[in-house]
Order: structure tokens, then C-alpha cells, then sequence
């Protein structure tokens, strides 16, 4: 075996030879217990000869082990060095040695994989404990909120359609705001950050970070699972929501598979049916609130300051009744493509039936998407839409006292033997409001964004 060899002499004139494995025998173990049987059957055939001791160093990848042993080498007697053996054995095995710390690099870097971001990290993974799954540490400040001086009105009611309502109300709460969010079941939230499952608190931690003061927020949630009909019941007891309206009905349609949901082959009745569901949500839960805010359940991240800043242009800017915002996601700039302003002024008036299929074509390779639209602008900018995404969108509740709905097919060219060429759920939402008071279609410029999680 090729070694590297550094010699030593002690005070007794004996020598200690220190061995360094090469490359080739590196990571080979001593049988110790083998070894030890040679010696001491060589100092019975030969008591008075010479030895030296041999200290032999093992290189693991992590340390270095080293084993040192008394080896007897019978310079005349027995001749050359006797075979040094290799393999496992029963003392010191270095192997092993080498597997754990193998096996704890490996535990390490998974560990390094699941919690560091390489952009920004995802409210999933907020804090080690939650990023291994043992609990989430919620941020919401309890100080933002005045203690109710009245219990809070807990109701539990099966409606005639056999919907189940649960309803919490602080009864002398200040509604403001209504945040609406769909769920089929626990894969509506969508997976982050290397696949890391998200949940209902997910949900609730994102809306924590927004700054708002929940004592004047209401929260209305469908969902077809009652599963996370339960758990959300449970998850909305810990903060102090001025009212929480939670809806439960069994989702009986076959639907579409939801890896094909963006298959433009579904889209229409996939949207179509998601239109139906935001109405019957919103026009359900909506009380004396002045705003609605909707977030998408696969929303993981929002911009600081986006929700205070569509409140503000909402209030001040008396057209903007529909406010959204870019969506990011992890392999997308633009994830939400339904957002849009047009660019062809021929689409804008009545079309023959003949030219419809030529038309949507013509729309969908020459409109303007929202990363056009607002580059170049600071955070304080505004710029109009002719169609909105639904990742994130404040719409005004006036609009919707004075008939706004999410339009159920398309909308625009609707005559009276068909329906129209474009326009069904948020696409056709500005159509519809262009009529109304304050029915405007507006993007945040600047840096303002949502980011939608990296599956789903």
C-alpha cells in the first residue's frame, strides 16, 4: 500500500512511524482485533526482538478517525513488514464512522434545502418548526385590535339548499373589509417551497402580515371539504376576525383533474363554474362591508403595503371600483394572464359571427399584459385594465349592490341566440361594471405584487 511516512524517535531510542493512507487505501479499516492476535502471537515466537509502534491514520470525509495500535516488526527474524490487514472487524470500524457522518451530511442538507429560500421565503416555511411540520408561529399583533366587550356570537345553521353555515359575529364590531377565498379541499392551497404543503393557517398567516386590524375585517370562505370546514372553525377562534362567515357544501360535479385545469380545452367551464361560486360566496357573505378584497386560496406571498395601498387608491380615486395586482410566480413573471388592457381598436365594436373565432385570436396576440403595462412606474402609480385577474382584487362593494356579478359565460358579443366570444368569470368583470358608477379596472404599478405558490 502507497503511505506517506513522517518518522519520530522518543526519549528511549524507540521509533514511532506515523502512516497516512494514500488516495487508493483511504477509508480502509484496521481489524483491531486481528491485529492484536498477530502481535501477540509474534512476541511469543520472538520475546527479545526490536518493535516499533505504528500509529495509522483513517481520513473520513466529515474527521479523522485515527486508530493506534502496537504492531511488532521482527527486523531479522521474520524479515519485511508483516501485512497490514483491511476490512471490517470488531474494534474501531471507521466504516461505520463513515456512514453516519455520511448520513448526516446528507440529513443537513436536506434540512438546509427545506429552509432556505433562494428568493424569498415562503410563509410555509416562515420558521424551522413549521418548515418540518411541527406547528406555525402566527404574526398577527393582537395590540392592532380592540377586545370586543361583548361575546362573541357563535351560529351553526344548515341552510335550504343544505348548506352548512357557521358564523362567528363580535356583535359590536366595525365592519370594514370582506376577504373571500374558494376551497375544494386541502390541494386548493397549493404546495411552496420545495413542495411543502400549505394549509388554512397558511392562509391566515398571510393575511396577518398585511397590517390590517382584523376587529373591522370579516372573512368568508367556501369550501367543498368538510374536513377543512372543521379546521376552520377551529384556525379563525384565534383571531379576532369582526366576523367570520364559513360555507360547506359538497362539491357533486365530476369537474376537471386539477393538474388539467389550465387546458384551454376546460377553461370555459371550469371558469364558468368558479364564476358561480364566487357569486354565490360573495353575495352570501357580504353584509355592510365597504370593500371586498379576493385572494386566491395558491396565493403565498403579498408585497408589503399592497392591500393598504388598493384601500387608499380605492378611496381617493373615484373611478377605481376594481383593483388588481401583478402575480409572480416561482417560473412565471406573469402567472395571472387574465389581466390585460386591449390593443386593438377593431375589437372594441360589434363583430359578425363569422369573425368571432378570428377575433379572440387577434385579442389574445395583441393585447397588453400587466408587466407592459406598468413598467416603468413607482409604487404610488395606477393604470388602467380592460380585464382583471383574480389572484388578488379589491372591487368595491357598492358596485356589487348595484348588480355586479363575476359574468357565469362570455359575456362580450352576448346576443339573444348565443353567448359571446370572450369574457366568462374575471375576464368579463370590467365589461360588466363599465356602466356603473366608479366602475373602473385598474393594476398597481410598481413593485406591488402577489406571488402564487411554486405548484399548483
Amino acid at each position: 500500500m502507497a503511505m506517506r511516512r513522517e518518522g519520530r524517535r522518543t526519549k528511549d531510542g524507540s521509533e514511532w512511524n506515523i502512516y497516512e493512507p494514500s488516495a487508493q487505501t483511504r477509508g480502509g479499516a484496521i481489524e483491531a482485533s486481528r491485529l492484536r492476535d498477530e502481535v501477540h502471537d509474534l512476541r511469543k515466537r520472538a520475546p527479545d526482538k526490536p518493535y516499533r509502534h505504528f500509529q495509522w491514520t483513517v481520513l473520513d470525509r466529515s474527521e479523522t478517525t485515527t486508530v493506534t495500535c502496537m504492531y511488532f516488526r521482527l527486523m531479522k527474524h521474520f524479515g519485511s513488514s508483516t501485512h497490514i490487514p483491511a476490512g471490517g472487524g470488531k474494534g474501531v470500524e471507521p466504516a461505520g464512522l463513515r456512514l453516519a457522518a455520511t448520513s448526516a451530511s446528507i440529513l443537513l442538507v436536506w434540512l438546509l434545502w427545506y429552509t432556505l429560500e433562494p428568493r424569498k421565503t415562503a410563509y410555509s416555511c416562515r420558521t424551522f418548526r413549521s418548515c418540518i411540520g411541527l406547528g406555525r408561529s402566527h404574526s398577527y399583533d393582537l395590540s392592532l385590535s380592540q377586545p370586543s366587550q361583548s361575546e362573541v356570537l357563535e351560529s351553526l345553521v344548515t341552510l335550504r339548499d343544505g348548506t352548512v353555515r357557521y358564523q362567528r359575529v363580535a356583535p359590536d364590531a366595525d365592519l370594514s373589509l370582506l376577504v373571500l377565498v374558494l376551497n375544494k379541499d386541502s390541494k386548493s392551497w397549493s404546495s411552496d417551497f420545495r413542495s411543502t404543503s400549505r394549509s388554512f393557517y397558511d392562509f391566515l398567516d398571510l393575511l396577518a402580515v398585511t397590517g390590517l386590524n382584523f376587529s373591522t375585517v370579516s372573512l368568508g370562505v367556501w369550501t367543498a371539504s368538510s374536513e377543512q370546514f372543521r379546521t376552520m372553525q377551529e384556525a379563525v377562534a384565534r383571531l379576532p376576525f369582526a366576523r367570520v362567515a364559513i360555507y360547506h357544501q359538497e362539491d357533486t360535479s365530476e369537474g376537471e383533474v386539477y393538474e388539467n385545469r389550465h387546458d384551454p380545452q376546460v377553461q370555459l367551464a371550469r371558469r364558468s363554474g368558479l364564476a358561480k361560486l364566487r357569486n354565490r360566496l360573495m353575495l352570501s357573505a357580504l353584509q355592510d362591508e365597504e370593500q371586498i378584497l379576493w385572494l386566491d386560496a395558491d396565493v403565498v406571498e403579498l408585497s408589503p403595503g399592497i392591500v393598504p395601498t388598493m384601500l387608499k387608491h380605492s378611496a381617493f380615486i373615484e373611478n377605481a371600483g376594481i383593483i388588481t395586482a401583478m402575480c409572480h410566480q416561482n417560473e412565471m413573471n406573469n402567472y395571472d394572464k387574465n389581466a390585460w388592457k386591449l390593443d386593438s381598436p377593431e375589437l372594441l365594436g360589434p363583430l359578425p359571427d363569422a369573425e368571432r373565432e378570428a377575433a379572440v385570436a387577434k385579442l389574445v396576440a395583441t393585447r397588453v399584459f400587466v408587466p407592459e403595462l406598468i413598467e416603468g412606474t413607482n409604487d404610488s402609480a395606477i393604470v388602467p385594465l380592460d380585464s382583471v385577474g383574480g389572484t388578488i382584487l379589491l372591487i368595491r362593494a357598492h358596485l356589487v349592490r348595484q348588480g355586479l356579478t363575476f359574468p357565469h359565460y362570455n359575456i362580450v358579443g352576448t346576443t339573444w341566440g348565443h353567448t359571446g366570444w370572450i369574457g366568462v368569470e374575471t375576464e368579463g368583470l370590467c365589461y360588466a361594471a363599465r356602466e356603473l358608477e366608479g366602475g373602473g379596472c385598474y393594476v398597481l404599478g410598481g413593485s406591488h405584487h402577489a406571488r402564487h405558490t411554486d405548484w399548483g
